[in-house]
């Protein structure tokens, strides 16, 4: 999912969600995921500012999880 600021217009705010660590390491072995992150700083002002997020709480396939 991507959002803009209205305040900072070329800026993004880009999040993905996994329902697991599991999940996110077979995500990031593909070789698609593997060249986008070779490939994108060329496309990008700055490098990324990625922040590592935990979920406290939510649902998962119809399942509340919460910590």
């Amino acid at each position: 999912m991507s959002h803009a600021r209205s305040e900072r217009p070329h800026e993004r705010v880009f999040y993905e969600c996994y329902q697991s660590d599991d999940a996110f390491k077979f995500h990031e072995a593909q070789v698609h995921t593997i060249r986008f992150l070779q490939e994108r700083g060329q496309h990008l002002a700055e490098p990324p500012d990625v922040w590592p997020l935990a979920t406290l709480s939510g649902v998962i396939n119809g399942e509340l999880r919460a910590k």
